[in-house]
């Protein structure tokens, strides 16, 4: 029951599919997100560095992810309470909360 455990941890380690990321920034979800490189265009790579750059998230190539390196963020992340608040902050702009009523204003446009 993925919402359910999503939305009771502290922080996702996670890859970084378009749905994985779009529901990370949906519930405002700090994340180590660690990209698939055998993907078409890399865009695991590129969905990532997205969160990254706004702040959310913390991104770990797969050719460097070890079981230490992991641990390490995540006690350094999970430990400090003010680093997660400002990860959960820095999701709220790349969140589409309102994306129905957006294509509802788009559709009733087009139909006047």
């Amino acid at each position: 029951n993925m919402p359910v455990w999503l939305t009771a941890c502290d922080i996702a380690v996670t890859r970084a599919g378009a749905m994985t990321v779009s529901e990370l920034c949906a519930i405002k979800k700090p994340s180590v997100l660690i990209p698939s490189p055998n993907v078409t265009a890399d865009h695991q790579t590129k969905n990532a560095d997205q969160l990254v750059n706004a702040g959310g998230a913390i991104k770990i190539k797969e050719t460097e992810l070890s079981s230490d390196n992991l641990l390490e963020i995540l006690i350094k992340t999970v430990n400090d309470s003010t680093k997660l608040k400002k990860m959960e902050e820095a999701l709220s702009p790349l969140c589409v909360c309102d994306g129905a009523k957006r294509i509802y204003g788009i559709l009733n446009e087009i139909n006047h």
